[in-house]
Protein backbone atom coordinates (compact mmCIF):
# COMPACT_ATOMS: atom_id res chain seq x y z
CA UNK A 1 0.00 0.00 0.00
CA UNK A 2 1.13 3.33 -0.87
CA UNK A 3 1.01 5.96 1.50
CA UNK A 4 -1.55 7.60 -0.54
CA UNK A 5 -4.05 4.52 0.32
CA UNK A 6 -3.18 4.87 3.87
CA UNK A 7 -4.27 8.41 4.34
CA UNK A 8 -7.57 8.00 1.97
CA UNK A 9 -8.49 4.94 4.05
CA UNK A 10 -10.40 6.48 6.90
CA UNK A 11 -11.93 8.55 5.02
CA UNK A 12 -12.74 5.78 2.41
CA UNK A 13 -14.36 4.07 5.92
CA UNK A 14 -16.06 6.32 7.47
CA UNK A 15 -17.82 7.35 3.60
CA UNK A 16 -18.91 3.59 3.53
CA UNK A 17 -20.17 3.63 6.99
CA UNK A 18 -21.64 6.51 7.36
CA UNK A 19 -23.77 5.75 3.77
CA UNK A 20 -24.57 1.90 6.14
CA UNK A 21 -25.92 0.57 2.06
CA UNK A 22 -29.16 2.82 2.29
CA UNK A 23 -30.33 4.89 -0.52
CA UNK A 24 -31.80 8.67 0.62
CA UNK A 25 -35.40 7.03 0.01
CA UNK A 26 -34.86 4.37 2.15
CA UNK A 27 -32.92 6.69 5.03
CA UNK A 28 -35.86 9.72 4.57
CA UNK A 29 -38.68 6.53 5.36
CA UNK A 30 -36.78 5.79 8.32
CA UNK A 31 -36.45 9.33 9.79
CA UNK A 32 -39.89 10.09 9.20
CA UNK A 33 -40.96 6.49 10.99
CA UNK A 34 -38.45 7.90 13.51
CA UNK A 35 -40.84 10.63 14.25
CA UNK A 36 -44.09 9.19 14.50
CA UNK A 37 -43.45 8.16 18.37
CA UNK A 38 -42.43 11.70 18.73
CA UNK A 39 -45.47 13.64 17.61
CA UNK A 40 -48.05 11.55 19.15
CA UNK A 41 -45.90 11.75 22.11
CA UNK A 42 -46.43 15.36 22.58
CA UNK A 43 -50.09 15.09 23.39
CA UNK A 44 -50.04 12.04 25.24
CA UNK A 45 -47.54 13.47 27.97
CA UNK A 46 -49.08 16.30 28.18
CA UNK A 47 -52.94 15.00 28.33
CA UNK A 48 -51.68 12.21 30.71
CA UNK A 49 -48.60 13.35 32.67
CA UNK A 50 -49.19 17.18 32.48
CA UNK A 51 -45.91 17.58 30.16
CA UNK A 52 -45.64 21.18 28.36
CA UNK A 53 -44.87 20.60 24.79
CA UNK A 54 -41.96 22.85 25.44
CA UNK A 55 -40.70 20.53 28.10
CA UNK A 56 -41.19 17.73 25.77
CA UNK A 57 -39.06 19.74 22.78
CA UNK A 58 -36.25 20.17 25.57
CA UNK A 59 -35.80 16.57 26.88
CA UNK A 60 -36.07 15.63 22.98
CA UNK A 61 -33.01 18.03 21.97
CA UNK A 62 -31.15 16.61 25.01
CA UNK A 63 -31.39 12.92 23.89
CA UNK A 64 -30.04 13.66 20.29
CA UNK A 65 -27.88 16.72 21.59
CA UNK A 66 -26.36 13.40 23.91
CA UNK A 67 -27.18 10.54 21.38
CA UNK A 68 -26.25 12.05 18.03
CA UNK A 69 -22.21 12.84 18.66
CA UNK A 70 -22.05 9.38 20.31
CA UNK A 71 -23.76 7.36 17.61
CA UNK A 72 -22.09 9.31 14.82
CA UNK A 73 -18.25 8.80 16.71
CA UNK A 74 -18.98 4.79 17.25
CA UNK A 75 -19.58 4.22 13.88
CA UNK A 76 -17.04 6.42 12.74
CA UNK A 77 -19.20 9.18 10.34
CA UNK A 78 -17.72 11.96 12.42
CA UNK A 79 -14.95 12.65 14.53
CA UNK A 80 -13.39 15.36 16.48
CA UNK A 81 -12.50 17.47 13.84
CA UNK A 82 -14.88 17.71 12.18
CA UNK A 83 -16.44 20.04 14.57
CA UNK A 84 -14.23 22.05 15.01
CA UNK A 85 -15.42 25.43 15.27
CA UNK A 86 -15.28 27.17 12.08
CA UNK A 87 -17.25 30.43 10.49
CA UNK A 88 -19.56 28.28 8.39
CA UNK A 89 -20.09 26.36 11.67
CA UNK A 90 -20.90 29.11 13.76
CA UNK A 91 -23.21 30.31 10.83
CA UNK A 92 -25.21 27.05 11.52
CA UNK A 93 -24.72 27.32 15.13
CA UNK A 94 -26.57 30.95 14.88
CA UNK A 95 -29.22 29.62 12.25
CA UNK A 96 -30.31 27.08 15.24
CA UNK A 97 -30.12 29.58 18.15
CA UNK A 98 -32.51 31.86 16.00
CA UNK A 99 -34.91 29.79 13.45
CA UNK A 100 -34.14 26.74 14.83
CA UNK A 101 -35.38 27.94 18.05
CA UNK A 102 -38.38 30.17 16.50
CA UNK A 103 -39.30 27.18 14.26
CA UNK A 104 -39.46 24.27 16.61
CA UNK A 105 -41.00 26.21 19.75
CA UNK A 106 -43.66 27.07 17.78
CA UNK A 107 -44.29 23.66 16.07
CA UNK A 108 -44.33 21.86 19.80
CA UNK A 109 -46.98 24.20 20.67
CA UNK A 110 -49.06 24.10 17.73
CA UNK A 111 -48.75 19.92 17.56
CA UNK A 112 -51.31 19.71 21.24
CA UNK A 113 -53.82 22.13 19.92
CA UNK A 114 -54.42 21.29 16.05
CA UNK A 115 -57.30 18.78 16.02
CA UNK A 116 -54.55 16.01 14.83
CA UNK A 117 -50.56 15.87 15.61
CA UNK A 118 -49.97 15.18 12.19
CA UNK A 119 -51.31 18.64 10.86
CA UNK A 120 -48.69 21.09 12.25
CA UNK A 121 -45.70 18.79 10.94
CA UNK A 122 -47.34 18.40 7.49
CA UNK A 123 -47.76 22.33 7.39
CA UNK A 124 -44.04 22.67 8.66
CA UNK A 125 -42.69 19.85 5.75
CA UNK A 126 -43.52 22.74 3.42
CA UNK A 127 -40.24 24.32 4.05
CA UNK A 128 -39.10 21.04 1.90
CA UNK A 129 -41.49 22.15 -1.31
CA UNK A 130 -40.11 25.65 -0.90
CA UNK A 131 -36.07 24.35 -1.37
CA UNK A 132 -37.39 21.81 -3.82
CA UNK A 133 -38.55 24.76 -5.74
CA UNK A 134 -35.09 27.26 -4.91
CA UNK A 135 -32.70 24.21 -5.06
CA UNK A 136 -32.41 24.66 -9.00
CA UNK A 137 -32.45 27.76 -9.40
CA UNK A 138 -30.35 28.53 -6.60
CA UNK A 139 -27.90 26.08 -8.50
CA UNK A 140 -28.53 28.63 -12.08
CA UNK A 141 -28.04 31.87 -10.18
CA UNK A 142 -25.05 31.59 -7.97
CA UNK A 143 -23.52 27.89 -9.36
CA UNK A 144 -20.19 28.93 -7.37
CA UNK A 145 -22.42 28.09 -4.05
CA UNK A 146 -24.55 25.61 -5.06
CA UNK A 147 -24.83 22.46 -6.78
CA UNK A 148 -27.21 21.87 -9.84
CA UNK A 149 -30.03 20.50 -8.06
CA UNK A 150 -32.66 18.23 -10.24
CA UNK A 151 -36.35 19.10 -11.27
CA UNK A 152 -38.05 16.81 -13.19
CA UNK A 153 -42.20 16.93 -14.24
CA UNK A 154 -42.66 14.11 -12.15
CA UNK A 155 -41.04 15.23 -8.51
CA UNK A 156 -42.93 18.99 -9.45
CA UNK A 157 -46.27 17.07 -9.99
CA UNK A 158 -45.38 15.08 -6.71
CA UNK A 159 -44.75 18.75 -5.04
CA UNK A 160 -48.12 20.52 -6.69
CA UNK A 161 -50.30 17.41 -4.92
CA UNK A 162 -48.37 18.49 -1.67
CA UNK A 163 -49.18 22.02 -1.87
CA UNK A 164 -52.91 21.05 -3.14
CA UNK A 165 -52.92 19.23 -0.24
CA UNK A 166 -51.68 21.20 2.47
CA UNK A 167 -54.06 24.03 1.14
CA UNK A 168 -57.09 21.55 1.54
CA UNK A 169 -56.30 21.09 4.74
CA UNK A 170 -56.10 25.02 5.44
CA UNK A 171 -58.98 25.79 3.94
CA UNK A 172 -61.31 23.51 5.89
CA UNK A 173 -59.93 25.32 8.94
Amino acid sequence: MTSSHIANAPTKQRKEVYMLGLSWVAKSLIATLCLVPLLLAIGFLGRNYQVRAEATMIWYFFGIVIGAPLVMWRLNIINGSDLALTMPHFAVLLMGMVLGVASNILLFQAIPAAPNPGLPMAFVNTASVIAFVFAPVLGILLPKYFDQARFDIYSFAGIVLTVVGISLIALKR
